[in-house]
């Protein structure tokens, strides 16, 4: 029987049972074989492109497995990075809108002062012109008496503030509690003085048959005929309490006079109430 030496050169993807290694390359492999008839045989694997191949099989398996790791954890953080910027974005803008609000809030609110402030000065101001309007106009209506005009005791709330000063009889502008400026006439003669004169007829020289608004407001030349006014006779006897004095005189020079200790006058709406008590005097009632 003929015995021979079997080279055998295979491609392995896996290492054989009982490979031994011939040297530390692992380029040459020894492993027993038998023959078909058990004939022990020692065959040598050139384990060299096997090696290459597993290599370069493990190479591409990694760098391709590696390159997938890499592209999904990019991906991972390209997305997280994306994720934050939308989020940084809308903080911004919930920022900016949340500035714009307070803004808008601080300036309707600073808006709104200044309106009402400024409605406020208006009217002030409306209600000072309007108060030195009525003055220019009692001067204009009295520019024919300002020779009688007695400035001795500047406005008054009535002609009683001149009692005791020495001034006389005249024109004198008045200012009632409800800030209302009118020109008026002060007895300075009868009594002590400080009345002040709300009625005068001497010579029939103005027409008294008159209607409700010229009642209200008065007619007629303080220094001659006239009628002070409803709404300023209420005026003046809403400060406080006074006195009515009538003085007559007839055609031949005597006199009498008639005192009431109480003296008012209701509002337009009370269509000026009458209040009057406590007479004396020489008139009789």
């Amino acid at each position: 029987m003929k015995k021979c030496l079997v080279f055998i050169g295979l491609v392995c993807s896996v290492l054989l049972p009982g490979v031994k290694s011939t040297n530390t390359g692992d380029d040459l492999v020894e492993t027993p074989v038998v023959d078909n008839q058990n004939v022990p045989l020692l065959a040598m694997f050139d384990m060299t492109k096997v090696n290459k191949r597993i290599k370069a099989y493990f190479s591409e398996t990694f760098e391709k497995r590696m390159s997938n790791l890499v592209k999904m954890k990019l991906e991972d953080v390209l997305l997280s990075l994306k994720i934050d910027e939308d989020v940084k974005q809308y903080i911004d803008s919930m920022k900016g809108n949340l500035t714009l609000d307070i803004e808008m809030e601080i300036k309707d609110y600073f808006d709104h002062v200044k309106r009402n402030l400024t409605d406020a000065l208006f009217e002030e101001m409306k209600s000072f012109r309007n108060s030195l309007q009525e003055v220019k106009q009692i001067i204009a209506n009295q520019s024919d008496n300002l020779h009688g005009l007695n400035i001795c005791g500047g406005i008054l709330q009535d002609c009683g503030d001149l009692k005791g000063t020495g001034c006389t009889s005249g024109m004198y502008i008045l200012h009632s509690s409800s800030k209302s400026l009118f020109s008026g006439y002060c007895n300075m003669d009868d009594n002590g003085g400080g009345w002040t004169v709300i009625q005068r007829r001497q010579d029939g020289s103005k027409n008294f048959y008159r209607g409700w608004d010229d009642y209200k407001n008065g007619f007629g030349d303080p220094t001659g005929e006239f009628w002070l006014g409803n709404e300023h006779i209420y005026k003046l006897t809403s400060q406080g309490r006074y006195q009515l004095r009538i003085t007559l005189e007839d055609w031949n020079g005597d006199t009498s006079y008639a005192t009431y200790n109480t003296f008012s006058l209701g509002n337009e709406d009370s269509s000026y109430k009458l209040t009057i008590g406590g007479y004396s005097g020489t008139a009789g009632m």
